[in-house]
């Protein structure tokens, strides 16, 4: 995974590129519990009684390439949840910020073997390093 856009311009390129991306993602702070897309995560968490991490992530494909965001989670009672882009990533094949896109995107599309999710997404070929992983089990 390499580097591609610091702090400083973390946001304008999440904000630029928001149609691209795929999933987004945060779990609670002890980690037992994922939530997906920021726009529902707040009131998910409030219903579970749960604490957000204060780390967060995203991913974005662009041109069959696919990037991983860096998002700081920031939590105050009484004000709005606050997702700051912090730094993003070119993923890279085996990188392990891609575990929980891959193993998402195995539960959505049901299917239960690596080899049906590259099936339906033939770009997660140039990512995934072994055809007997499963994603969702080694994940969730």
């Amino acid at each position: 995974m390499k580097k591609i856009i610091d702090f400083i311009d973390a946001e304008n390129w999440y904000n630029e590129n928001k149609e691209n991306i795929l999933l987004e993602h945060v779990s609670n702070d002890n980690k037992t519990s994922h939530y997906f897309e920021f726009d529902d995560v707040v009131d998910e968490v409030e219903q579970a009684n749960q604490v957000l991490s204060d780390e967060g992530s995203a991913y974005c494909l662009i041109n069959k390439k696919l990037y991983y965001i860096q998002i700081e989670v920031s939590v105050v009672p009484g004000y709005p949840t606050l997702f700051t882009p912090q730094a993003v990533y070119e993923l890279e094949k085996g990188d392990q910020e891609l575990e929980v896109f891959l193993a998402y995107h195995q539960q959505c599309e049901m299917v239960s073997t690596v080899g049906e999710l590259k099936s339906t997404y033939p770009w997660i070929n140039d990512y995934i390093t072994k055809d007997d992983d499963d994603f969702y089990d080694d994940y969730f």
